[in-house]
């Protein structure tokens, strides 16, 4: 599912012991492949169900969830263990509060996720 539509269900609609933290972990994206991607959720076993993923830069995924009223934001690339092994993004954000301002959570604001 495209961020642009998850990213207002991740915060509460009301918070009242403060704020809400965040934190996520994904695989790097393999550049230049951004955007959606299909993959078996079963991977090469068993019945095939294809799933959708979404594979951000950090940049992206910053910029995603600072659209959305996130604040602190900060999303990073941690190198594989070894060199050319695949890295790890992690990011980490605070929700807004049910009275922040909130930014537009149309489709068309995240120019990225646009088809």
């Amino acid at each position: 599912m495209s961020p642009v539509f998850v990213m207002p269900g991740l915060y509460p609609r009301k918070i009242t012991l403060g704020p809400a933290d965040l934190a996520f972990s994904c695989v790097e994206p393999p550049a230049p492949c951004y955007g959606p991607q299909i993959m078996y959720g079963n991977g090469y076993r068993g019945p095939r169900l294809a799933i959708v993923r979404w594979m951000l830069t950090c940049e992206d995924w910053a910029r995603t969830l600072e659209r959305h009223g996130f604040t602190g934001v900060n999303v990073q690339m941690l190198p594989g263990p070894e060199p050319d092994f695949v890295g790890t993004i992690m990011g980490r954000a605070t929700a807004p509060q049910p009275d922040e301002e909130r930014h537009d959570h149309s489709p068309a604001a995240d120019d990225h996720c646009s088809s």
